[in-house]
């Protein structure tokens, strides 16, 4: 008995451990996701720029420009016509109809439990800036999903694998 109480509390926490990757990281939990991202990173839930929220790394956050940051946008999308197959072909072919001299990196539908979304990853020069971003979009409910990590092209590195560890905590519910 002693045996079998000791299994299930280790796979409680087993299970708990597994539901979110970073238990010292701050949780943003909202009705229809939730993400995880670093204490030193800052949550901006204003609105700004039509997002639902902005995390910026804490060394950067005193700047203006916000160009590195990882941000969520959510808009109406009547995804029974659109798989996110099509979704993401359909966002490749407008960034590459709207900025010049983009180079696409990786453009890839990704399965995730009973989920699927689209990965991409470009760099381009907007606005004169050269910035590199990945994107993961998702179609559910019948709204669209647009997460996005961007940086200057020169700070990509540095943030990245902080970043995408950002991106791969968002769960839709």
């Amino acid at each position: 008995m002693k045996k079998l109480i000791a299994l299930f509390c280790f796979i409680l926490v087993l299970a708990s451990c597994t539901k979110l990757k970073h238990a010292d990281w701050n949780t943003l939990d909202k009705a229809d996701y939730l993400i995880q991202y670093p204490k030193a990173w800052i949550l901006d839930t204003s609105g700004r720029a039509e997002t639902a929220f902005i995390i910026e790394p804490g060394d950067t956050a005193n700047n203006k420009m916000h160009i590195q940051a990882v941000n969520l946008t959510v808009r109406a999308a009547d995804d029974s016509k659109l798989d996110v197959q099509k979704f993401g072909e359909i966002s490749v072919d407008e960034f590459k109809s709207k900025v010049p001299g983009i180079t696409i990196i990786e453009s890839v539908t990704i399965k995730s439990g009973n989920q699927s979304y689209y990965k991409l990853h470009f760099k381009a020069d907007i606005a004169q800036f050269p910035i590199e971003c990945t994107q993961y979009l998702w179609l559910k409910n019948k709204k669209s999903y647009i997460l996005t990590f961007r940086s200057l092209q020169t700070l990509y590195p540095k943030y990245a694998a902080t970043a995408i560890d950002i991106l791969n905590s968002f769960q839709l519910k």
